[in-house]
Formats: C-alpha cells, structure tokens, sequence
C-alpha cells in the first residue's frame, strides 16, 4: 500500500467505491486498460470478512486479472467440493464430475482481499484505506464530485474528488442505493440475516465424507460442509489455523437480541446442531470473533446509468 500520507488526487477517471474484490477487481481492468482509477476504502485492509468458500469457476476471474499465481503462492486450503445435509438427505458435490480442473479454496477472506488489492495497485491503481465516501453529487453529469472523510492521520479531513465514472463496489452497504433510496427488500418473509464466528480444533469434513483432524489437510481435501436445521441453514469451512461457522437465520429469531444474547444463541444452536456439534465437540470458541450481517434478500432498484455502476453485493 501507498504511504499513509500520501495525497489524495483531486480528479480522476474512475472512482472506485470500496476495496473488496469487486471494487479491486474492477480497479485492476480499468488500469491494465490504460484508464485511471482511484480506489476509496473505508476500512484499513487488511480486515476481517464473511465468504470463505470459493469454487473453481473462480480462477478465470483470477487468470483474466493476472493474479493466479500470487493466490497459488499464499496457499490457501484447496476444497474437492461441497457436502450438503438438507432435510436429512445429504447431497455430495465433487467438482471434477462438473468437469473442473481445478480445485475450490477456502480462503481467509482478510489475506485475500488484501492481495486482489495489493495486485490492483501493483497494477497502477491509487488506492487510500480509512477514506469513507459520504457522498456522491452527480448534478454535473459530465463530472460527478465524490465527497470523502479521510480519516487516516490524527484529524478526519473533508475533501472532494471529481471523476467521470462512479463505481460502486461498497457492497452490503450499498452506498449508492443508500444515497438514492432505491435499496429494497425482496420479501417480509425472506429477511435473513446471517451470525459467524470461528473456532480453534474443530474436526472438518473431507472429500471421503469421514471426520478429520486440521492435521489432515494436505492429504484429505475437506469440502465445504452446509446443513439445514429448524428454520435456519448452517455453513462449516475448515481454514488453514481456524474454522468458519454461520448460522443463516430469519430476521425474528434474534430480534430484540444485544451482542451477548446473539453470541449465546449461536452457541447453542451450534452445539444442537446434528453433524456439526459432532465436528465442534471439541473445539474452542475464538472468543470476539462473532460477526453479525443483516438483511441478506435485498436489491437495488438503480443499479447503473451513464455515469455510474453498481456491482458486486452493492447492486
């Protein structure tokens, strides 16, 4: 990354909202296409995010960026497939019988993110962490003024950016369709929001459906392992020195909930859970570690026009 001081240009071509691999990934093209882009983050990468699991349809993303090499090179945990228990039958995914060459990956999502970003500024991309865009004025269409709070050094300082294309890439929360107010629920009765959080030792499930130690790794592919219980559906993904466990659950079974409450109820459901509390009997809860995200079924009703592009969880 680019010194924390350094100055935050005045005008640029394209004006990337947000440093995940929507916003990076777009921020490489642009760039290795000769086109100026500037990537505003709000966050300081690295930094912890959900969505660990990745199928092998993802390495022509990687291969059209240019950044397969470094993602073989961190190592991360390479999955066969996927094993789903749903109503109590159990479905097994293997890829290779889809035809794929090669492997899924379980990925922390901080490492990752931080190297599809590093890639787009090795790329030529300007990129600035802990700088959140708190508007964007599009009454000149030629050239939309992006308002900013860049909160790196000891003082938050207001500025302004003009470009010609906003992209925004500020995932669930939508920046744009925020500003707009286009941002809308699909159904009352599919509002889902989703609780995770890791745990040290747990045992993962491999490709030969059998239980196995982390110790195990290299030698037994894991597969990323869904189950449905009541009226909530579960993920388990093995990583390299943790495992990832969330709960996807309807919006009235934590409501009223504070932090504590929700962390004990994602506990005790964990621990009922048929197939998982076996994988976790064991294990340690990493405690600080639950994470919580609300409002899964949602979409925008304006998602692009001539100066402007929603992608990734922000459309």
């Amino acid at each position: 990354m680019k010194p924390t001081n350094q100055a935050i240009p005045s005008k640029c071509t394209v004006l990337i909202i947000g440093g995940g691999p929507a916003g990076s990934s777009a921020a490489t093209l642009l760039t290795q296409s000769g086109i100026d882009a500037v990537v505003l983050e709000k966050a300081n990468f690295p930094r912890n995010q959900v969505g660990e699991s990745l199928i092998p349809h993802f390495w022509q993303f990687a291969d059209l960026l240019g950044v397969t090499d470094k993602i073989q090179q961190e190592g991360f945990v390479v999955k066969s497939g996927g094993l789903v228990a749903w109503n109590d039958k159990v479905h097994h995914i293997k890829f290779s019988e889809y035809g794929y060459t090669r492997p899924g990956l379980h990925v922390e999502r901080d490492i990752f993110d931080n190297l599809l970003l590093d890639h787009a500024e090795s790329c030529g991309a300007v990129v600035f962490n802990q700088v959140a865009v708190k508007q964007v004025d599009f009454a000149d269409a030629n050239q939309p003024k992006v308002h900013y709070l860049d909160k790196r050094g000891d003082a938050n300082v207001e500025g302004v950016i003009a470009c010609h294309y906003v992209i925004d890439a500020s995932g669930h929360s939508s920046f744009l369709a925020g500003q707009f107010g286009s941002r809308q629920i699909i159904d009352s009765s599919l509002n889902f929001l989703s609780l995770w959080g890791y745990y040290k030792n747990a045992l993962y499930v491999g490709a030969d459906r059998q239980s196995h130690t982390i110790a195990h790794l290299k030698t037994i592919a894991p597969v990323t392992f869904v189950m449905s219980y009541a009226d909530c559906w579960i993920w388990h993904i093995v990583l390299r020195e943790k495992t990832s466990v969330g709960l996807v659950v309807h919006t009235d079974q934590t409501k009223g909930m504070d932090k504590a409450q929700r962390e004990a109820f994602f506990k005790h459901t964990c621990a009922n859970v048929p197939h998982l509390k076996h994988l976790l009997a064991e294990a340690e809860f990493i405690e600080g570690s639950l994470e919580f995200r609300p409002d899964y079924s949602y979409y925008s009703t304006r998602i692009c026009s001539e100066n402007y592009y929603c992608i990734g969880d922000a459309a």
